[in-house]
């Protein structure tokens, strides 16, 4: 099992939030719900991380995060 952690807002609020996401073999919707991600949590008045957690794919989820 691996994670990284993708993204971080830095704001003046102080608020922090994390949101993980466990994934097996995603690595034909990875990128997407990532960009999605970003994109939505972009407009929040917060800090935010994404933690992307690999249980064991098979396939090449782990090198696309």
């Amino acid at each position: 099992m691996s994670s990284t952690v993708l993204h971080t807002n830095s704001n003046p609020s102080g608020i922090y939030l994390s949101i993980v996401i466990p994934c097996y073999n995603e690595s034909k919707k990875i990128n997407t719900l990532i960009n999605a991600l970003k994109e939505f949590t972009s407009a929040w008045d917060v800090s935010c991380e994404f933690i992307i957690v690999d249980d064991g794919s098979n396939d090449n989820t782990a090198e696309l995060v």
